[in-house]
């Protein structure tokens, strides 16, 4: 039995690989009809849809019989008492419609619990929830949006 992983000196330390089929002669005479091995997705424009036609294509997908309605905008006013009083279980960003953030701030709460990683967590939670509310008292960053209603 021969090793099949012995080198072939006569190879110059090349994988032996069997040869390619030549070309037909009928498809080198006549250029091709056949579709090209890049399929193509969607319409090739060379200039960016505009802010209008992404608009209007966002609507084109809404669900029909679901009216689209506007997200309130928010008080300011509310969302600092929130951030005040509330602000490590991360009530204000319910209110300004940001779960995701709300959330991460309630598991937050919950690892303070931990005994000595707790520390750490609360101290960088308090950072937060002060950056937080003067992002709001400013109306800067993502709160300005929720603040005017944008999301």
């Amino acid at each position: 039995m021969t090793n099949p992983y012995a080198q072939n000196p006569n190879a110059n330390n090349t994988f032996d690989r069997p040869a390619a089929p030549a070309p037909s002669p009928a498809s080198t005479s006549a250029p091709s009809t056949a579709p090209s091995a890049a399929p193509k997705y969607g319409p090739q424009s060379a200039t960016p849809p505009t802010p209008l036609a992404q608009q209007a294509q966002h609507l084109a997908h809404q669900p029909q019989g679901q009216p689209m309605v506007p997200a309130q905008p928010k008080s300011m006013v509310a969302a600092l008492i929130l951030c005040f009083l509330f602000g490590g279980l991360g009530i204000h960003n319910f209110y300004l419609g940001q779960t995701s953030k709300g959330i991460w701030h309630l598991v937050l709460a919950v690892l303070t619990i931990i005994p000595v990683l707790g520390w750490i967590v609360l101290a960088f939670h308090i950072c937060l929830v002060i950056a937080q509310f003067i992002m709001i008292a400013t109306s800067t960053g993502s709160y300005g949006k929720a603040l005017r209603g944008i999301r």
